[in-house]
């Protein structure tokens, strides 16, 4: 059973927050569709949540009439801030290039600032020799602390002899 089939499912038993989590789910592990983000815009509209129904509809061309009022509020709701808006969508968008999405979605994150982040394997950031110190320093700030707590108790104890 895919994951189009049990949403079908959860959505005729009336469970939309599963379905809603399971398309959301499936959404941010594979490629970005449009498709799945309007469905999932769609159903939040259905559970009565017109802000995170704009998340939704931030990502796809709709023409839902309600799409435009749910992006205003969502824009609203982050104080049409183009960092705060950007930090509210969905993790897996920066690995989509902006060519990749549909034209409205593509200028909606043209106007935020939004930067395309490949999502590499291969470049590996190199240690360096200082980075490698920090946590010989964590070691040795512990062990100077403890130190200094057991020459405290000694000294203490010695006094109420």
């Amino acid at each position: 059973m895919n994951v189009q089939d049990r949403v079908r499912e959860d959505e005729a038993s009336g469970d939309l927050a599963s379905a809603k989590n399971r398309l959301a789910s499936h959404a941010v592990t594979t490629r970005f569709d449009p498709r799945v983000c309007e469905q999932i815009a769609r159903i939040c509209v259905r559970m009565q949540d017109p802000t995170e129904a704009g998340r939704w509809y931030f990502l796809c061309d709709s023409s839902d009439d309600e799409s435009g009022a749910c992006i205003k509020r969502f824009s609203a709701a982050h104080g049409d801030r183009p960092a705060q808006i950007h930090s509210q969508l969905p993790r897996g968008v920066v690995h989509k290039p902006l060519e990749d999405w549909a034209p409205a979605a593509g200028e909606r994150l043209r106007r935020i600032g939004f930067k395309h982040v490949p999502a590499r394997r291969d470049h590996i950031t190199r240690s360096t020799f200082l980075d490698n110190l920090y946590p010989l320093g964590c070691i040795v700030m512990v062990l100077a602390v403890l130190g200094l707590a057991y020459i405290g108790l000694r000294t203490v104890a010695g006094w109420l002899r």
